[in-house]
């Protein structure tokens, strides 16, 4: 709660002072001076280093692939999320369609199309501006937070995400660029 490096830093969301009715000391009546040392202490170092780093697979000829990793909140507005999992993406369906696939295997978990969240209109900052735009495959993985809390849904969960993502990212048709 810091800073959301997935909303554009002028977005009244991106440094919540309120969250599910929970007051945020840390966020309450920042200067602008304290808003802008966590976009540069935080937000622009971390789009820096994934702009690099895609900048870098291309100049050695590579279409990289973006696999945004976030979680969410069980519950929302009083509200219970069913989702385990949620997996977002835009019109490129490249890799959402056969993870979705894949982890729908699993009748034990509920997964989310583009739910909790959408990503059709707008994926998130991070996906549009480092992958969307550029016609990059991408997707963003959503987990439900409740599922992570200790190192074992966690590493429950990395076993999940590599056994779904790992046949997915191995073909090579995928790197490839869309028309944007």
């Amino acid at each position: 709660l810091v800073i959301d490096c997935n909303r554009e830093p002028a977005d009244h969301t991106a440094i919540r002072e309120i969250s599910e009715g929970v007051v945020i000391p840390g966020n309450r009546r920042l200067t602008r001076a304290q808003r802008d040392a966590r976009i540069d202490e935080i937000f622009r170092p971390y789009h820096a280093e994934i702009a690099a780093r895609i900048a870098a697979a291309e100049t050695g000829g590579a279409v990289p692939a973006l696999i945004a990793v976030h979680s969410f909140t069980p519950r929302f507005r009083g509200v219970s999320r069913p989702w385990h999992i949620g997996i977002l993406s835009g019109r490129d369906r490249r890799i959402a369609d056969p993870m979705i696939a894949a982890l729908s295997a699993d009748v034990s978990l509920v997964v989310g199309d583009n739910q909790p969240y959408s990503g059709l209109h707008f994926a998130g900052y991070t996906m549009e501006n480092h992958a969307v735009k550029r016609g990059l495959p991408c997707v963003m993985i959503e987990v439900r937070q409740d599922l992570l809390a200790d190192d074992a849904g966690v590493q429950r969960w990395a076993a999940l995400l590599q056994r779904a993502l790992a046949p997915i990212l191995a073909q090579n048709s995928l790197y490839r660029k869309l028309p944007t």
